[in-house]
């Protein structure tokens, strides 16, 4: 036999009587319809077993893909590291290492004498005065109009001020001026 026909009865009153359970099981009392449908009661342990419940996999989806993004980071740092790590050493040149050396038991080495600037305010500035090679602060005061101050150095001199009218220096006799006005530096040979 290949199939299965199943013919109803015929008899009215039966299927009136078959459908009002039915009927009778979905409705309501009118007073308490809330305009949304009635869920039919489930019976049963869960969501599981219920062919009806929709499983949502765009949560798995952004769940794998965080996975995945955090796994890629770790082996990227992996990598990094792993690099830094086994990368060698630059070789090292042995003429720069060892520095020749230099007989200097018939020269005479020079000492360099200190030269004397003096700083003239003709008004009122703030000074601050850094010899260039050794980085080193020689003088950081405010000059009042008339105060004169003499500054010893060795090489050349950065001279910053505040207003550069009322600022001139002597050097080696001579009288210069920074040839700005306001705020400026200069630097003194």
């Amino acid at each position: 036999m290949l199939g299965r026909v199943d013919i109803p009865d015929s008899n009215p009153e039966n299927e009136i009587q078959n459908h009002e359970p039915a009927q009778q099981d979905n409705l309501a009392p009118l007073g308490s319809y809330s305009g949304s449908p009635v869920e039919p009661r489930r019976s049963g342990s869960g969501l599981a077993n219920d062919p009806d419940t929709e499983i949502d996999y765009s949560l798995y989806w952004k769940l794998g893909f965080a996975v995945a993004a955090v796994f890629a980071v770790f082996i990227l740092l992996v990598y990094v590291v792993w690099n830094v790590i086994t990368k060698p050493s630059p070789e090292i040149n042995p003429e720069l290492v060892e520095a020749p050396v230099l007989d200097t038991s018939g020269a005479q080495i020079l000492q360099v004498s200190a030269e004397v600037i003096r700083l003239v305010a003709t008004g009122d500035v703030n000074v601050l005065v850094i010899e260039k090679d050794s980085n080193t602060r020689l003088f950081s005061s405010p000059l009042a109009a008339g105060e004169e101050v003499e500054i010893q150095r060795n090489g050349p001199v950065m001279i910053a001020f505040s207003e550069g009218r009322n600022l001139s220096y002597v050097k080696g006799g001579q009288s210069f001026s920074p040839g700005t006005d306001g705020l400026g530096r200069i630097t003194v040979p």
